[in-house]
Parts: C-alpha cells; structure tokens; sequence
C-alpha cells in the first residue's frame, strides 16, 4: 500500500513537473509574440485592428536578451542593442493601413498579387516565434524560412532557402519604392553579402525572424537596420511563375507544423 501511494505521489510530481515546464516555454513564446505585438500596437493603430489588438501608446518596449546559435545567418547580437532604438510615429502608420483597408478592392493586393490582410494575419501568428538557425516551423525559425512560408502561402511559389539565394531572385526595388511584401536584405555577418532578411509592411516597419526576439517587428530607420541595409527585391509575374509550386494532391500549402523548404 504504502509502496502503491510513493508511486503515485513520483507520477504527480512528474506530472506537475512536466506541466510546470511546459507552461513556462509557452510564456516565454507567448512574452515574445506580446513585445512584438506592442511595436505594431505603439506605432500603428491600423495594423493593431488588422492584428486584434488595441493601439497601446508610445511606451518603451522591453528587450529580452537571449543566446542563439547563428549559423550562417542572422545577426550579431552585440549590435542589435541598437535594433528598436527608433519609435515609428503611430499617427503614420494609422494612415497607411487607413490606405490598406480602404474600399478599393485593388488596394487590398500589391502590386504581385499578395492578399495584404491575409499576409499580414499570417505574419502575427508567426508573432514570438523563438529564432532557431536552420529552423523551419514554430518550434524555432530562421529569416530566410519564414520567408518561405510567408511567401508559399500568399503566392504559392518556393523561395530559395537562404537569404542570399532569395536576393538573386526578383526586380531590385530602391528604398524609396518599397510596397508592402517586397523583401528588404541585410548584410549583418562579414562573410556573405547578404546574411539577414525581412518583408516590407510600410512607413519603414519590416516583419522578420530576429537573432535576438525571434520573429518581430523592426524598423529600417534603426541604427543597426539602416547600417546593414543592401536593398529589396519584389518578385514579378515572371518570377512568380517560375517559381510557383505544382498544383497536387499532395502539396501542403501553409502547413506550419512539418518542414518546409529545402536546404
């Protein structure tokens, strides 16, 4: 008997042990997905309606330091002390997704056809996934893997796997011009010239997956972003139909779950 309640007593323990665990690596991801979810709140009251929250005001966010493997891509930790030290005006992105959510049926797509509502839902469910190099679901992601899936999901293509392969594909596009779903590239590593990217959402905002806060929400105007800036692509119908998926009955559109694309 007494044997009997010493077992049941190491399977409660475990069990809230476990439990405990668990709880506390969904905080962290979910502390993640709010701080990012804040940058959209403090500067942009359109994206904050699109996203399901409600517009904070202009608060500092807290940045959490974490340990990341790097790998091939991503960015050095030390410099991106200066990733959000820029505070976007909230007024200007009220404006801009004004202009996204406005009753021009064609405003709601850019120029390639991407479904900008859809796009940027997607992106916020992304929101506090933990950086992982070569990861590809959101257990743990890299840049050029979210961009993958982004872009699968809104365009059906397959985008090449690291951010200097993506770089070779699409029309360049000058800072000036940049719409929303083009993808802007970054040199933060010596050796490649391009080593980090992101997608464009407007007014300098950026949507990535962060060495340091995981996949996130930063400005082009930062002083690490605008330092390490190279430039943008857009895709166009040509490189949309070169690199669009097959249509068959086994193709997996937008599963987050499973891998996607290749290395």
């Amino acid at each position: 008997m007494k044997t009997t309640i010493k077992l049941l007593i190491i399977i409660m323990l475990i069990a809230i042990s476990s439990t405990t665990l668990l709880s506390r690596g969904k905080t962290r991801v979910e502390r993640k997905k709010e701080e990012a979810l804040k940058t959209l709140q403090e500067n942009s009251s359109e994206l904050s309606i699109l996203a399901g929250v409600d517009p904070l005001s202009n608060d500092s966010l807290q940045i959490i330091q974490t340990e990341e493997t790097l790998g091939d891509e991503g960015e050095d930790l030390e410099e991106l002390a200066n990733e959000n030290d820029v505070v976007v005006d909230i007024d200007k992105l009220n404006m801009l997704w004004i202009a996204y959510l406005s009753e021009d049926e064609e405003a709601e797509y850019s120029d390639n056809g991407i479904k900008k509502d859809e796009f940027m839902e997607d992106i916020v469910d992304w929101l506090g996934t933990p950086y992982r190099f070569g990861g590809t679901t959101k257990r743990g992601v890299d840049c050029s893997s979210f961009m993958q899936h982004l872009y699968k999901n809104s365009l059906n293509v397959e985008m090449p796997r690291t951010a200097n392969m993506q770089f070779s594909v699409g029309q360049e596009i000058e800072r000036d011009d940049l719409q929303f779903g083009d993808l802007v590239f970054f040199k933060t590593r010596r050796y490649a010239p391009i080593t980090h990217v992101g997608v464009y959402l407007g007014d300098d905002l950026f949507a990535h997956a962060s060495s340091r806060n995981g996949v996130t929400i930063a400005s082009l105007n930062s002083s690490y972003y605008s330092r390490t800036y190279r430039g943008a692509k857009r895709l166009t119908n040509k490189d949309i139909m070169a690199l669009e998926i097959p249509n068959t009955d086994n193709a997996s559109v937008g599963n987050t779950s499973d891998e996607f694309g290749s290395r």
